[in-house]
């Protein structure tokens, strides 16, 4: 094992180096941004947790923007005064941090003054453990101390004293331990330790039990000389007091747009098909790039190992992908909203509704689903505030469809506290009146409305009193690509924030209609070229929506939603209008705007 140990890593310094994603500059590696894909040698003889799919001792890896900042971020925490003598790496399940910590530490081990002990797997450390006392922690110091002749004794000496030993395995691996550590001081090294998937270790209630207490003490025992660094997942876990004074480096993004690109071409997906790209496109939009997310979708209703996938394949792998995968979201939080009691579940209600409308977050968060929810500080027309996010799209949409009876008390009262405070924009404020209208639209599943033409005498055009009985959420900015029900009242929720020319449309079969909404608070100029681009030009919105409902052109209808004094300013003789005060009682929080 050591040999071949040693061998991996000058494979993969000269790997790195013609790769340009490290460089020496004064004796010294410096780390470079390259995206690429590389393949990463085994670390380690261990298990390693299922997510890192090692074959044939090699990890096809895409580096990443990410891995840069965690490695620099490390850097800093070694040279830099840090007391504490750790590092806490965390953010959502899924995000890939497994994956770049494990480049974090193929790029530490080619320091020659550092020696790195890799825990990959909590969870399997933890069962080894239980099975063979101390043979997980043995190997991993093996890979560790691989280029080290340590004497009197080396290190596979030191491996069968503790196996062997007269004295209890703890004691022995305690003595080994302190004596590693009289090596690396006398070295003049640092030992950094790592330890990734720490959750299961409080799963298992084995925090306080040695060898696992070597967490909490080996920044103490190790001091100057040493640095530990602790992965966790976001749940819903008590957070670790030991962790609170550490450094900390957080992870909540997906692949960048170059790194997605990278991920296609691993797994062999034509891009430079428009049709094919646009499909790849929506499950990256939904997933959020989440390199989880995107793997499970990859392998759903996987037919083949060539991946000559077509359009209809892709369709189809999504379709059941957001169906499995969204059904297992929502079980998961419906089991956790039944473990809340009545004050958690207030908090938790609360946290849906700012997730829903972007808006400040509640002051108590202590009921939020941390697993699929998180706080982040966001910047929107001049507006600057914190508020709830989902990790990914499809993970909101089950969270809403979770909800039995949607909050919809919370819902009204945090739109009217809007509503009425002078703080916000009016971008804003819009903002906040188109999702409250969408949000009870789609709960409802009810229309009352009466479509008028502009003049001295309003005439009603259409009038549209039914309930729907579908509902599809699309992403991106052209049409969806599922096909639906054409014989069904239908409501389409478009998910991009800026859909050209609609906020959200609705498609009546009796009249064979289908009636696109944009909603404003403001003059209704602002929307002109929004409105251009869906309605007008060949190729243009209108007329693809208008092929995929199978009717006329003409039968495609825009209409503005705004407030009252803003549509007796449109005289046009071809405009349609809904006002706010028609439709007050179906959404009564309208009422309490001011414009």
């Amino acid at each position: 094992m050591i040999k071949r140990t040693k061998n991996d890593y000058d494979e993969l310094k000269e790997l790195l180096i013609s790769k340009v994603l490290i460089g020496i500059k004064e004796g010294s590696l410096i780390v470079n941004y390259k995206n690429s894909v590389i393949n990463l040698p085994q670390l380690s003889g261990n298990k390693f947790q299922n997510r890192i799919r090692i074959k044939d001792g090699i990890l096809p890896f895409i580096c990443r923007r990410n891995c840069v900042d965690m490695f620099y971020k490390v850097k800093n925490s070694i040279e830099d005064p840090n007391e504490s003598r750790g590092l806490y790496i965390f953010g959502p399940s899924g995000l890939g941090k497994s994956y770049s910590i494990y480049y974090l530490v193929a790029q530490l081990r080619l320091y020659n003054n550092l020696r790195v002990t890799y825990i990959n797997s909590c969870e399997e450390w933890w069962s080894s453990h239980e099975n063979v006392p101390y043979e997980f922690l043995l190997n991993e110091l093996i890979c560790t101390f691989s280029n080290d002749k340590l004497s009197p004794l080396t290190v596979a000496d030191w491996i069968e004293f503790v196996i062997k030993g007269l004295k209890k395995g703890e004691e022995c691996f305690k003595t080994f331990i302190e004596e590693l550590r009289k090596y690396v001081l006398e070295k003049e090294y640092l030992w950094i330790w790592v330890f990734d998937q720490h959750n299961a270790l409080h799963k298992y209630n084995a925090l306080t039990k040695y060898p696992y207490l070597l967490v909490k003490t080996l920044p103490t025992l190790l001091n100057k000389i040493g640095l530990v660094i602790v992965s966790a997942s976001a749940n819903n876990e008590v957070f670790p007091k030991e962790f609170k004074s550490w450094e900390k480096f957080s992870i909540y993004n997906g692949y960048t747009d170059d790194e997605f690109l990278e991920w296609c071409k691993m797994r062999n997906y034509k891009i430079d098909d428009p049709q094919l790209k646009s499909q790849l496109d929506s499950i990256r939009l939904w997933t959020n790039s989440y390199p989880l997310e995107l793997d499970l979708w990859h392998t759903t209703n996987k037919s083949n190992e060539s991946n000559e996938s077509s359009l209809i394949d892709l369709i189809e792998k999504t379709s059941k992908y957001l169906d499995w995968r969204g059904t297992e979201i929502k079980s998961n939080y419906q089991t956790f909203r039944k473990n809340l009691d009545h004050n958690e579940l207030i908090s938790l209600n609360n946290c849906v509704v700012s997730m829903i409308l972007g808006s400040t977050k509640p002051g108590a968060i202590y009921g939020m689903n941390r697993q699929f929810m998180y706080e982040k500080s966001v910047s929107k027309g001049g507006d600057s505030r914190k508020t709830i996010v989902a990790i990914h799209p499809l993970a909101q949409q089950a969270i809403i469809d979770s909800h039995p009876d949607h909050p919809l008390n919370e819902l009204r009262d945090m739109v009217s506290a809007v509503f009425n405070k002078y703080e916000y924009s009016n971008d804003t404020i819009g903002r906040f009146a188109e999702l409250y209208i969408k949000t009870l639209l789609e709960y409802t599943k009810t229309l009352d409305f009466k479509i008028t033409k502009p003049g001295r005498k309003q005439t009603v055009a259409h009038d549209l009193n039914f309930k729907l009985s579908q509902i599809i959420k699309f992403i991106g900015n052209d049409i969806p690509t599922e096909s639906f029900n054409v014989e069904k009242n239908t409501l389409f929720l478009p998910q991009s924030d800026n859909y050209p020319g609609a906020d959200f449309l609705i498609w009546a079969p009796n009249s064979k209609t289908l009636f696109s909404f944009q909603v404003t608070i403001g003059p209704l100029t602002s929307h002109k070229m929004s409105n251009d681009t869906f309605m007008t030009g060949e190729g243009s919105l209108k007329n693809k929506w208008a092929n995929l409902c199978d009717t006329k052109e003409s039968n495609v209808k825009f209409i503005w939603l705004a407030p009252d004094d803003i549509l007796k300013n449109d005289k046009s003789r071809d405009s349609l209008h809904l006002s706010f005060s028609s439709i007050k009682n179906q959404f009564p929080v309208l009422g309490d705007l001011h414009c």
